[in-house]
């Protein structure tokens, strides 16, 4: 604590001030700092307390605290009144897929245009708006219809297109590509991202359907690989431009077992394969390949067959996937912009490390254990 020195010539805590336990007197005393004395400046109590109240978050006040702060003349800072401590209090605030974008935006001048499969729900949607408010043109694909005609409702449609797309068929991948290009007036294409997952039925791979194993194999691993091609080939046909193509990696991705969802994990754990293989056969092209690992997020993939304690534990690891975008959108962008272009980025929301850190810290930090789901699994709604 750095003390402060007042006209009376006693030195006191500057947690006084911080506190709001010191008040001013009829004798008027003026604090003069060590580090400001030599200037010759002097400030009164009250502009410092309002100063130090403005940039420094409150301390907490209790009786203890305040008793030691006191001076020795009795005059400079008042005597000690207990007050209750802070209590601490969960803030709500509005997620950003419920605020809407302004229906004028315009493209940027510098914007890119970036391919999204998988876009209309989950981290799909929140990359789409974060790619949107920051003024680039998006192309998303997603198989359910409503969805699609609810999401171009939603963002200007200066930066937005959207088609009904299965990413496991070439045929409509190609169309889609087609499309948007069509929609946006030229045939450019700087980020594509496969996005589009499922992680299927839960259970034993024994027990599951071959036709749920199939869906899981198809959209994961076939639909990704299908959506390397396709943007690979239009990628090289631009030779002034260099294109970056990201796949998204999951659980299973570092060999660890998956159980109950065991083709889920086998698909996510080809993943970096897949990218050191494509970058070495597209190592004399304008193409990269490169992987984000989003981690665990609170989305329709993830609740589906989740059971009250598996909810209870995403409490301690999981994201809202508005907060993994905001993390993985400037990073993405600065990779399709970097010089010279880059090869095999592997952009992580959380390493091993911080995924242990995150679970410590919000299991210890009040109000943080159950921010997404009660004690029975529920989820809490948002106010």
């Amino acid at each position: 604590m750095i003390p402060e020195q007042g006209a009376c010539g006693q030195r006191h805590c500057r947690l006084s001030l911080l506190t709001g336990s010191a008040t001013r007197t009829p004798s008027e005393c003026f604090l003069i700092s060590p580090f400001r004395a030599a200037s010759g400046r002097s400030f009164s109590l009250r502009t410092t307390v309002e100063s130090e109240r403005a940039h420094l978050r409150p301390v907490q006040r209790s009786a203890r605290v305040l008793k030691r702060t006191r001076s020795a003349c009795g005059t400079c800072v008042n005597r000690s009144v207990a007050h209750e401590p802070r209590r601490w209090t969960r803030r709500r605030t509005r997620r950003p897929s419920r605020l809407a974008l302004d229906s004028t935006l315009q493209p940027a001048a510098d914007s890119l245009v970036v391919f999204i499969t998988g876009g209309s729900r989950g981290l799909g949607w929140a990359l789409t708006r974060a790619f949107a408010q920051g003024g680039h043109r998006v192309a998303v694909c997603g198989r359910d219809t409503t969805r699609l005609a609810d999401i171009r409702s939603e963002l200007p449609p200066t930066l937005l297109f959207a088609q009904r797309c299965n990413v496991a068929s070439e045929d409509e991948l190609e169309s889609f590509v087609e499309s948007a290009f069509s929609y946006f007036g030229e045939s450019t294409m700087d980020v594509w991202i496969n996005n589009a997952g499922t992680v299927g039925r839960r259970g034993s791979a024994v027990d599951v359907p071959a036709a749920a194993l199939r869906e899981v194999i198809e959209t994961n691993l076939l639909g990704t690989m299908l959506g390397c091609r396709t943007a690979a080939l239009h990628m090289t046909r631009a030779q002034n431009k260099h294109g970056h193509i990201f796949n998204v990696d999951g659980a299973g991705v570092f060999g660890n077992g998956t159980p109950y969802f065991a083709a889920y994990g086998t698909t996510k754990r080809a993943m970096p394969q897949l990218m050191r293989s494509l970058n070495r056969e597209l190592a004399g092209t304008n193409v990269s390949v490169h992987t984000i690992s989003p981690g665990m997020m609170i989305t329709d993939l993830l609740l589906r067959d989740s059971t009250a304690q598996m909810r209870l534990f995403f409490n301690l690891l999981a994201e809202r996937p508005e907060t993994v975008a905001a993390f993985l959108v400037p990073r993405i962008i600065q990779v399709a912009r970097s010089q010279p272009p880059l090869r095999g980025a592997y952009i992580r929301f959380k390493t091993l490390p911080g995924a242990f850190a995150s679970i410590a810290w919000n299991a210890i930090v009040p109000g943080r254990r159950y921010r997404f789901f009660d004690r029975h699994g529920n989820l809490v709604e948002e106010e």
